[in-house]
Formats: C-alpha cells, structure tokens, sequence
C-alpha cells in the first residue's frame, strides 16, 4: 500500500489541495472537521507506472494542537502507522507565528521515521519516502519571514512549495507550486506500482 498523511491547521485547504493534483477525488467534506478522512485508491499515473495512493487526512487547530499530534505520532502506539506510511505533506499558512518550531517538529517526525526504517532496512542509506511542506498565504507575509521559513525547511530537508505564487516555473526553469507538488509524488519511490514499460 502507498500511503501519506496530509496534515495541517484547520482551513488550509488539504481537501482543495488534493482536487487540484488528482481528477476524480470527489470527497466532500466540512473544512473545519476532516480530521482521520482516509481517501483511498486515488490513481497516480505517469508514463513509467500506475499505482493508487491513500490519503489520511489530519488537522490540528493551534501549535499546542501540532505540538501534540506529533509527540502523538512519535508514540509507541503509532509505530504501525510510521512504518506503513510513504510520506507526510505538511500543509501550512506562512503567517502563523510558530511556523519556525512547527517546522522543527515536523522535521523531529521525519527523523524518527527515517532512522526507523534505516533499523528495518540495514542495506538502505536513506528513507526515500516524502518530506514535503506546502505554503500558503491567506494575508500579506514579509519577506524576511519567508526567507526564514525557507532556511529552516533547507536546514531540516523538507521540502518546501509555496502555493501562494501563481507560477507553476522558477526562475531557473523547474516545476514550481502545484506542478512541483504532482511531481514529488510522481517521483517518489512508492512500493506499490504497476510498472507500464
């Protein structure tokens, strides 16, 4: 099974997120209450391979709330739940003031998942699952708080797409905001594909 978590604050558009990458999700739900929605067996096709994703869609209302769901997924009790995911999109608004230690924490989640499956797995080097933060700005943000928010998720090796800039290119000619989303997916290393060449 291939498996991400969507996780983030309320109304930050998870569900709208998951629209725009796939046709066919057609999963109606309240924004302010889509917590554990799974979406299951939406289709990813590239020209190499197919294979089905389930979404577990989470949200949290405030820091303490994050701070909480994480210290949640870091329990011995989600150790099934760590071992069986392939990714974690961490879904956010670049105003919030705790953005810098919310980045931290998720990079905590990441770390764990990671030297876990480096104990499973002696001949890897590396999780190749998904570390993807994606934000967006629902009112005006300095630039000296974006700059920020990109050098801690570099420092933590997150990856970071900002959804506020309507480009789908950078200045240097790579996928950017929703384009550069449907790509890390496309080329994550899913254990579950049909290969088509």
């Amino acid at each position: 099974m291939n498996r991400v978590i969507i996780v983030g604050q309320k109304e930050t558009g998870k569900i709208a997120l998951l629209k725009r990458l796939f046709e066919g999700v057609t999963e109606r739900s309240d924004e302010d209450d889509n917590s554990g929605l799974i979406l299951s067996n939406v289709p990813l096709s590239t020209r190499y391979y197919s294979c089905n994703l389930d979404f577990m869609v989470d949200q949290y209302a405030d820091s303490n709330e994050w701070a909480d769901w994480c210290q949640e997924i870091l329990g011995v009790e989600a150790l099934d739940l760590r071992e069986a995911v392939n990714g974690i999109i961490f879904v956010f608004d670049f105003s919030s003031n705790s953005i810098l230690q919310d980045l931290t924490r998720l990079s905590e989640v990441y770390d764990q998942i990671e030297q876990e499956f480096l104990l499973r797995n002696k001949d890897s080097i590396q999780w190749e699952g998904i570390k993807l933060a994606i934000g967006l700005s629902r009112s005006p943000v300095a630039q000296q708080v974006l700059d920020e928010v990109y050098d801690t998720s570099l420092e933590k090796g997150i990856e970071l797409v900002d959804l506020s800039i309507d480009s789908q290119e950078n200045d240097y000619g790579e996928a950017a905001g929703i384009r550069r989303v449907k790509e890390i997916l496309e080329t994550c290393s899913w254990p579950d594909v049909v290969k088509l060449r």
